[in-house]
């Protein structure tokens, strides 16, 4: 599954303009986070299109950028990995759809899940204490957008 998940986004690198009505997106700079997002808009008519975006995160550690080494040893094996899904409207002003300036409206569902880890502690006695963390995080948003496109 994993090795069909990395052909069909590098398959993505390479198709931007599927065809007249279809553009395929590969946000790049969330790779560098290791976040894989890609977004595929079908333009209905010169003023109108729809989006899905679907985005996932891999498994992996707590970032370590401006923790300390005493920190990353406190969490232990904590990971976390999740995905999100974004259906999305948007309404081009000038008609000339998908460029230039739109206004969208978007519902975004998202979901987080961490692996069960250990956390070290210091008590109040200065006794060594640990408690297990773990969790899910799970949200449903909507909103709006203005943005500008250009291809």
């Amino acid at each position: 599954m994993k090795k069909l998940f990395i052909t069909l986004i590098a398959s993505c690198l390479f198709v931007f303009h599927a065809n007249a009505q279809n553009t395929i997106k590969l946000n790049f700079f969330s790779l560098i986070l290791t976040n894989i997002s890609i977004q595929d808009e079908y333009t209905i008519n010169g003023k109108s299109a729809v989006c899905l975006g679907v985005s996932y995160l891999p498994e992996r550690h707590l970032p370590s950028v401006g923790a300390s080494a005493d920190n990353k040893d406190k969490t232990g094996g904590f990971t976390f990995s999740g995905f999100s899904i974004t259906p999305e409207y948007r309404y081009y002003f000038k008609g000339n759809g998908p460029k230039g300036l739109y206004l969208a409206g978007y519902v975004r569902y998202a979901k987080y899940s961490s692996s069960e880890a250990e956390y070290k502690y210091e008590n109040d006695n200065g006794a060594l204490q640990s408690v297990k963390i773990s969790g899910d995080y799970t949200i449903t948003v909507a909103g709006i957008m203005l943005g500008s496109q250009w291809l």
